[in-house]
């Protein structure tokens, strides 16, 4: 077995290629920009069930500097680079995408090559293939290179193509018997490990959650996860793949309304919000003319790109899943499924001796909260207070989603900046159920508001606190709040009280008897 070298490692596809390199016997080391975010690739990997997590290393490093890097592939034998900026937002200038996916490339090749590593097998995309060439029947393969001056070619398909370019360039000039394997993925589908979700995955939540009400007239071509991260360790060690492209695709392109329609096949009731009919591109068109985003949408309307797979299956016997099965298996992320059995050894959660506790405090809103974020106990004043302060409700989750916390909660940004460096905090102590993992990669799709907290990485938890809610029955209450834990239950303890003798404790007095 061989010990491997991760860029990446808390990505979407990253993470299942570390989870299938432990799965087949190898060690692995993986790169995180902080190492503030090793918990977050432990969590990723116990959610899929890998063998030896414990055993993966991380280092800090990051593709903008040199610092860490001959430290990430001191005594690998291969490196897998998947690493790659992604536009949060529409750059300003190209460079911002092109130089950081160019030199950041070069700078991990250059380090494999110094600590002579046999073969990296870089990530590219098929945005490094079959882009520029205009309206065109052809069937793209991996002798085709996107064409960077063509039409709709944006910055971050540029970036691939430049990328990809230098890093052939390099192992051909500079490489010194680097060996270097690139794979092409197309649109990457397939279950989710943590709350960072790629691109593709982004496309198929707002189908399934109401946020996409009719389809654009878009083409894309798609890939299981778990086929790309296996098709790279097939890369990876046949001496046949050493110097080649491999273009990594299920099958046929498929429409927007397609994978729309293909999701209320499979999931049912589950898909029951996704689009059923396309918007007219005519109609988009004219939007973009007013919406920048949009303004990169409007070259790929109605263009359908096919490619194939040929190659891979042959050479590699690689066999993928179908277009179908790699979308399809997003439904939790319309209705997250109940939290699985945890290992043994753990405290199960129980609320049975909770309940006549804070039913005890008729005066005093009191919850309880499970692992899951979920309310597992409260009181009648509990849920007078807050409807999603009430039994089965994700209180997080309506903070960010639910109209009627912004009208409860007049220092609503406050209050969800609280929430989130608390979430932080508690995800430490709580050891990351799966079903708050889900709801967490749901709020970074569904809320532009914690995508942004989520971010900043901020970890302060708060047991104490102030705070004001402007109820609609008794107008406003000013509330000191406590947090308790409950260690070997696994519960959060949440309880609401007012001054005394002050007007929101006879406003709260009020609501409590209503």
């Amino acid at each position: 077995m061989a010990h491997v070298l991760v860029t990446g490692g808390t990505g979407f596809l990253g993470s299942h290629m570390i989870a299938q390199l432990l799965t087949a016997g190898h060690t692995v080391t993986t790169t995180v920009r902080s190492l503030a975010r090793r918990p977050d690739v432990e969590r990723m990997l116990a959610v899929a069930g890998a063998p030896h997590a414990d055993g993966v290393s991380c280092v800090e490093a990051d593709l903008t500097s040199d610092s860490g890097w001959d430290r990430a592939v001191t005594g690998i034998d291969y490196v897998l680079h998947v690493a790659s900026p992604f536009p949060g937002a529409r750059p300003k200038h190209e460079d911002e995408l092109i130089a950081p996916a160019r030199d950041g490339a070069l700078r991990v090749l250059r380090a494999a090559r110094d600590a002579g590593v046999r073969r990296t097998v870089l990530t590219s995309s098929f945005a490094a293939v079959g882009y520029g060439h205009g309206r065109t029947g052809r069937t793209f393969s991996e002798d085709d290179w996107t064409k960077t001056g063509g039409p709709g070619v944006s910055a971050y398909i540029k970036s691939k193509a430049v990328a990809e370019r230098a890093a052939w360039d390099f192992v051909e000039s500079d490489g010194d018997g680097l060996e270097l394997t690139v794979v092409n993925p197309v649109g990457i589908f397939g279950p989710v490990l943590g709350p960072d979700y790629s691109a593709s995955i982004r496309i198929v939540h707002a189908m399934l959650t109401g946020g996409m009400r009719a389809a654009p007239p878009i083409w894309t071509n798609t890939v299981d996860v778990r086929d790309a991260a296996d098709l790279h360790l097939r890369a990876m060690t046949a001496p046949q793949a050493a110097g080649q492209r491999y273009l990594a695709l299920a099958g046929e392109p498929v429409s927007f309304l397609h994978i729309a329609l293909a999701l209320r096949a499979r999931l049912s009731e589950a898909a029951a919000k996704a689009p059923t009919r396309s918007a007219p591109a005519w109609l988009l068109r004219l939007l973009a003319a007013v919406d920048p985003a949009l303004h990169e949408t409007v070259p790929q309307l109605g263009v359908v790109r096919r490619a194939s797979n040929v190659k891979a299956r042959k050479e590699l016997d690689w066999s993928p899943r179908s277009n179908e099965d790699a979308v399809a298996y997003l439904h939790r992320l319309a209705h997250p499924a109940p939290p699985t059995r945890r290992p043994r050894g753990r405290a199960r959660t129980n609320q049975g001796d909770l309940q006549p506790l804070l039913d005890s405090w008729p005066q005093t809103p009191a919850y309880a909260q499970g692992p899951s974020g979920r309310v597992v106990a409260a009181n009648r004043p509990a849920a007078l207070l807050c409807p999603f302060f009430a039994i089965g409700h994700n209180p997080l989750r309506a903070a960010f989603l639910e109209p009627e916390m912004r009208s409860l909660y007049p220092q609503w940004d406050d209050m969800t900046a609280k929430a989130v460096s608390g979430l932080r905090a508690m995800i430490d102590v709580d050891e990351a159920d799966p079903e708050l993992l889900e709801t967490i990669g749901e709020l970074t799709v569904a809320s532009e508001r914690f995508s942004t907290l989520w971010t900043r990485r901020e970890v302060r938890r708060r047991d104490t606190g102030l705070t004001r809610l402007n109820h609609p029955l008794v107008g406003e209450l000013d509330l000191h709040y406590e947090k308790m834990v409950r260690p070997q239950a696994r519960q959060l303890i949440v309880v609401y009280y007012a001054d005394q003798d002050s007007t929101s404790a006879e406003r709260l007095a009020l609501l409590s008897s209503l």
